[in-house]
């Protein structure tokens, strides 16, 4: 929107969208039972009015948390809030309308706060996309690219939760995976000519707008355990702000010490690197000074600290490694097994959904933790065959077991069906 006829344009085509968005709510949503004014909607509302303080601190991620984390670049930290502001109040309202067409009732749409919560957190996914469009795109191109998106969202989301029946309760797979990978696809699809490919000299941060993109992402640390918890109920929710709020503190922790790990690493190859090029003999005007006696002990002791830290992450990386290959190896001896009674069988049947449900993700999650370290030894050493061995056992063995859990699941149906055909 740069032209006087473009604005004019823009805001025409906001005013329209608004007004279809308000006739498709007068003519489809009504209140939910739990909203309307009566002595038996009140003990109904109990429920979700105790959800109003999570419904406030999912708004303060959406609106503050987003809107300044999207400041990370200097000309367009302004743009920035203001498209936040503006994407989520419409988006919010179109969600509502959206995802209530899959859930219709008598045609009509339940309003509650429940929904507004769904649209809420709905609204992260255009603007996750957002952050790969920023600076390129008006904000007439970034609504549509919402509508549209939210439209395959709640489609993306219904099929993932009603026919696949997966468990996603703080939205890491429907929301976060799903708007990450659509403002790439749309970033692909926008992107500039081979003579235009270079970097503008706006594309880029300084320091005020790190520091109002830090405040950002402290405020999306802060409120996260609500946003992850805020569609559980009882325990689950209480066990989800637990697990988010210990996830975040540990990870916090184990980054800071990765960076600073990694920093004494770069330095300590630095002294090594420099020291190797000391001279070993220094000229003066009456004698050669000896210089290799400094030198020798020199790297000698920052060798030693190198070598130690290196062997340390080695060992705990082989220990870790033979006790996920352990582990899994556990799992495929289990499923190996062949009962012939139908309790053994029922039994193995709940191992092998265990197995598959819980512990396998469970594994997956260690597994990622070590690919870091991995990567870090082979940034600093050269690692020996059975090193290089152990970690392509670990890294492989999961999607073996998991063909053999299908294979297991599969003869135990079978073997089932006979012994129950055996009872009849």
């Amino acid at each position: 929107m740069h032209s006087t006829a473009s604005k004019a344009s823009g805001f025409i085509g906001l005013m329209i969208v608004q007004i279809i968005l308000l006739a498709l709510f007068w003519l489809f949503v009504r209140y939910s039972d739990e909203a309307l004014p009566s002595d038996e909607g009140k003990v109904l509302g109990e429920q979700h009015v105790s959800k109003y303080p999570h419904f406030q601190d999912v708004q303060v991620m959406i609106y503050i948390g987003f809107g300044f984390l999207m400041t990370f670049l200097r000309k367009y930290g302004y743009s920035a809030t203001g498209y936040t502001l503006f994407m989520t109040a419409l988006v919010i309202q179109w969600c509502i309308l959206v995802k209530g067409f899959f859930h219709m009732e008598d045609g009509k749409i339940s309003l509650s706060l429940e929904s507004i919560i769904d649209a809420d957190i709905a609204a992260a996914a255009p603007l996750i996309s957002m952050g790969a469009l920023l600076g390129r795109t008006t904000p007439i191109q970034l609504l549509f690219m919402a509508l549209i998106e939210i439209v395959l969202f709640a489609a993306n989301e219904y099929v993932a939760l009603n026919i696949f029946s997966i468990c996603d309760v703080g939205g890491s797979i429907t929301v976060h995976a799903f708007g990450a990978y659509f403002g790439l696809a749309v970033s692909l699809m926008l992107r500039p000519g081979k003579d235009q490919n270079e970097a503008g000299k706006y594309e880029g941060a300084n320091y005020a707008s790190d520091i109002f993109a830090m405040v950002g992402t402290l405020f999306l640390y802060v409120y996260w355990p609500s946003f992850n918890s805020v569609l559980a109920d009882g325990n689950g929710q209480e066990r989800a702000i637990l697990n988010t709020y210990l996830s975040l503190a540990a990870a916090t922790g184990i980054e800071i010490t990765k960076n600073l790990v990694e920093d004494l690493m770069r330095r300590l190859r630095g002294i090594i690197h420099s020291t190797y090029i000391l001279r070993d003999f220094i000229p003066l005007n009456l004698f050669m000074l000896d210089n290799r006696h400094v030198k020798n002990t020199i790297l000698m002791l920052v060798q030693q600290v190198y070598d130690f830290v290196i062997d340390y992450y080695k060992a705990v990386n082989i220990n870790e490694n033979r006790a996920i290959c352990d582990a899994l190896e556990e799992m495929s001896m289990k499923a190996g097994e062949r009962p012939e009674e139908t309790p053994e069988v029922v039994a193995l049947q709940n191992y092998l959904t265990e197995c598959r449900d819980e512990k396998i993700f469970a594994i997956k999650d260690e597994i990622k933790i070590v690919s870091r370290r991995v990567i870090f030894l082979l940034t600093h050493t050269i690692l020996d065959s059975d090193h290089i061995h152990l970690n392509s056992r670990t890294f492989i063995l999961p999607g073996e077991l998991e063909e053999v859990l299908d294979l297991s699941s599969a003869r135990l149906n079978v073997v089932r069906e006979n012994l129950e055909m055996a009872l009849r």
